[in-house]
């Protein structure tokens, strides 16, 4: 399963892991760009969008790092948004 736990002032980072795999092995997308503090490896959970833009959540159990690369190793989740929001963030 997925689990989180909350750190930081008003929860804005979070450690998310999969299936016992720890916060740095996780890797958090969003639309497939990469959410997370490159100093710490926590993530940031401050993310400007809202549950009613998200279109779906996509989870990856396993290794992950062949295909995305660096601390995807225990899995990755990548948060889809609607087009119209995707637009909005991509300039489009």
């Amino acid at each position: 399963g997925v689990d989180l736990r909350e750190r930081g002032t008003f929860g804005v980072q979070g450690d998310l892991s999969i299936r016992g795999a720890n916060f740095s092995q996780v890797l958090i997308l969003i639309n497939g760009i990469k959410v997370y503090d490159p100093q710490t490896a926590h993530h940031n959970l401050d993310i400007p969008v809202s549950l009613s833009d998200v279109e779906r959540i996509e989870i990856l159990n396993g290794h992950g790092s062949s295909i995305y690369g660096e601390n995807a190793f225990g899995g990755v989740i990548n948060i889809v948004t609607n087009k119209s929001v995707t637009k909005k963030f991509s300039g489009a």
